[in-house]
């Protein structure tokens, strides 16, 4: 089974959604040592690119929405901030998903770096504007370490929904 282009029919899937997004959004606000935390990957944007992939007819900007309004309750930001984010990262993806496919790994990679960093970039502004002293690292290695762990959640997602059944 591949993670592309999967359509998802099953009754347990919004529910096997949902399941998933909290897992991300737990080790989104799980704590780790200041040494290390500037490296955490952006999980929810990668398992949002997963289901888009594996399913978008059904997982799309709606989705993109609410989590986004999630996170900005999360990250104490202005609601609309990780919304918007999220749904330019959804659209962009969505409109160039068909070669997305047939993309090499490393192609496929620099894709991820690219719309990670297209969702950075308002949250960058956002704190650029309030004239907060704004640390890049915060924003530019997890863009690294989330293009370079995209392999590994599009094989767990894989798992999960096998488990499933989700086909």
């Amino acid at each position: 089974m591949t993670i592309y282009n999967v359509v998802i029919q099953n009754s347990k899937t919004p529910l096997a959604v949902i399941l998933s997004f909290i897992v991300a959004l737990v080790l989104t606000i799980i704590p780790l040592p200041d040494t290390i935390n500037f490296l955490r990957p952006e999980w929810v944007v990668l398992l949002l690119i997963c289901w888009i992939l594996k399913s978008p007819l059904h997982i799309g900007v709606i989705y993109a929405f609410l989590i986004g309004f999630f996170l900005d309750s999360l990250y104490n930001f202005p609601l609309g901030i990780h919304s918007f984010a999220l749904i330019l990262s959804v659209y962009l993806l969505l409109k160039f998903m068909r070669r997305f496919e047939f993309f090499s790994f490393w192609q496929k990679v620099a894709v991820i770096f690219g719309i990670v960093f297209i969702y950075e970039l308002p949250s960058l502004f956002y704190e650029l504007s309030t004239s907060h002293l704004v640390d890049f690292k915060i924003y530019f290695i997890p863009m690294i370490t989330s293009a370079l762990i995209w392999p590994v959640v599009v094989f767990l997602l894989d798992i999960y929904c096998d488990k499933l059944n989700l086909e």
